[in-house]
């Protein structure tokens, strides 16, 4: 067990608040594919990143840096699918989103990644999305055809084999924002009212061949490769409410929130009652504490394995403040 390096973890902190300028909680777990149970050695294995499934008998690929030099070329930046580094971290998804069969006739076979969010959606609530998408510079294809879809229930793999899903995603990319530039990232976002009882989130194409267009640009360099592969980072889903700037909750007015020294970590208000929550990378609460109490909370080494935490907070006063760490 590695000693926790404070330091450390005072810096992301300061970087979560200062650089994102915003108060919001990710409802994603592993939003950008770094943790995993095992390093990936072959293609289609999305299920080695942590949270992460196949909805249809389709099998996305995990692309990581610690696959490098593996005979399945699924490392990252360099992989069978093209040449990208991630954007956030060290690892990302491929998925299908377009093909051809080898006789030339066009198909409906689609990839999709589905993972459970930390919770439930609220009914009315409005929430921002966010995920950015690259494409896989060694296909023939590309298309601006991706979207999110939130649903009430996990995908069933079986009803679902490998046809486009028959849902209407809630956040669909607008055919506007090109993402065809295979030499970044480019965002896709939306906002939408939840209905309330959305628990999973599901991306991929979810338009057929006839209402996908495309843009042929030739890069393929293998000729078992005729199809569209959209790379995924980096994704967000949190109440667009959240998105309020820190500097309005008028922090400086208030006692730290926060304090870090060698032994612990102390959250403190001065309206007294405060509510905390800690959740692992795989949205499981490893912490929980309602109460008066100034110091209430302490993190040693030997409580919490290696890996990114999520720190909720409420004050009595309302305050909501979402952070994250990580424990090397």
């Amino acid at each position: 067990m590695k000693k926790l390096n404070y330091s450390i973890i005072a810096i992301l902190i300061v970087l979560t608040l200062s650089s994102q300028g915003n108060c919001q909680f990710n409802l994603v777990p592993n939003p950008s594919f770094e943790a995993f149970d095992t390093c990936p050695n072959s293609a289609g294995q999305i299920y080695r990143a942590l949270g992460w499934t196949s909805p249809t008998q389709t099998s996305p690929d995990y692309h990581h840096t610690c696959t490098n030099g593996n005979p399945w070329n699924i490392g990252v930046p360099q992989n069978v699918h093209g040449y990208q580094n991630a954007k956030d971290g060290n690892g990302y998804v491929g998925i299908i989103s377009y093909t051809i069969n080898s006789l030339g006739i066009i198909t409906n076979f689609r990839e999709y990644i589905q993972i459970e969010l930390f919770d439930t959606l609220v009914t009315g609530q409005e929430y921002y999305v966010r995920f950015f998408v690259s494409p896989g510079d060694s296909c023939r294809f590309t298309t601006n055809s991706v979207g999110a879809y939130f649903s009430n229930m996990k995908i069933d793999t079986i009803i679902y084999p490998f046809t486009p899903l028959p849902y209407s995603p809630q956040i669909q990319n607008s055919l506007s924002n090109n993402l065809n530039d295979r030499n970044v990232w480019k965002e896709v976002s939306g906002t939408f009212i939840a209905s309330g009882d959305e628990k999973f989130l599901i991306l991929g194409n979810f338009n057929d061949t006839a209402n996908t267009i495309l843009t042929y640009n030739n890069w393929d360099t293998i000729s078992l490769i005729p199809f569209a592969v959209h790379y995924i980072d980096d994704i967000l889903v949190t109440p667009l409410d959240s998105l309020t700037s820190l500097n309005s909750q008028n922090l400086h007015h208030q006692e730290p929130l926060i304090s870090i020294n060698p032994n612990q970590i102390s959250i403190s208000s001065e309206f007294g009652m405060i509510e905390c929550l800690i959740y692992n990378g795989m949205g499981q609460i490893v912490y929980k504490y309602s109460g008066f109490r100034k110091y209430l909370l302490e993190i040693e080494s030997n409580n919490y394995s290696q890996g990114f935490y999520y720190i909720s907070i409420k004050s009595q006063n309302g305050s909501l403040y979402n952070l994250k760490l990580f424990k090397p």
